[in-house]
């Protein structure tokens, strides 16, 4: 965003540091804070997050994304993501030692991946999918029979998906909803959530971002074989 943060933010900022509120924390942040996380994906994202253990509030959301990969993917793992793409992506996925696969996303299909595409994307090392909406560069928002589809494609094959929703709030027409795809039936297990303060709040050098995921997970699964064997080992 193009405009300073609001004079609450930084006044809540101050007084917060005049009462010596500067000291150590949790590894996961402040608890008042992982409440207030917790409270805004239930209202927001229909998510039910646990804030004592489901929270983890990161420098920013690039290092909520990172430690989604670093937790998730093995060398060689594949990743499929959608292009055009944020450009930090590819290298977070090759920083893991893994495999981006991309998935073009077209005009005609409304620039978001569609359940074909991604059926014709995954091979036996795809670990995961990257899914951005609404996205950054594209704009584009999945709608809720899209992202059904794709939850099903995703379960038949025994996939993860991180979901990219830094810019929630960054929709503009009354008759476009925004859907966490970790809100669908059988999803939370399955999806790791990103988000950020720095876009909705105007806070990008404050570098507050969060991760939200479901803490029962099991990131040791193998990527080899079929995803059937995946799902064993």
């Amino acid at each position: 965003p193009d405009f300073a943060t609001q004079p609450n933010v930084i006044e809540a900022a101050h007084q917060a540091m005049l009462r010596g509120e500067t000291k150590y924390t949790s590894n996961r942040g402040v608890i008042e804070l992982r409440r207030a996380i917790s409270e805004a994906a239930r209202k927001k994202k229909n998510v039910d997050i646990d804030p004592e253990t489901e929270v983890i509030v990161t420098n920013g959301g690039m290092q909520a994304l990172f430690m989604s990969m670093k937790a998730l993917l093995n060398p060689g793992d594949e990743i499929i993501i959608g292009a055009p793409y944020f450009t930090n992506y590819l290298s977070q996925v090759l920083m893991c030692d893994a495999v981006p696969k991309f998935v073009q996303l077209r005009e005609e299909d409304g620039f978001i991946m569609t359940v074909d595409a991604l059926r014709a994307a995954i091979t036996d090392k795809t670990k995961a999918v990257l899914l951005n909406s609404p996205s950054n560069p594209l704009g584009s928002v999945i709608d809720r029979e899209s992202l059904e589809g794709l939850a099903q494609v995703i379960k038949e094959n025994d996939l993860y998906v991180i979901t990219d929703e830094v810019y929630q709030d960054y929709i503009y027409d009354d008759d476009v909803k925004f859907c966490s795809i970790a809100s669908l039936e059988g999803m939370k297990e399955r999806s790791i959530i990103v988000d950020s303060c720095s876009k909705a709040f105007a806070m990008t050098g404050w570098r507050v971002g969060r991760l939200l995921v479901n803490m029962d997970m099991n990131f040791s699964r193998s990527n080899a074989g079929t995803p059937s064997s995946r799902a064993s080992s």
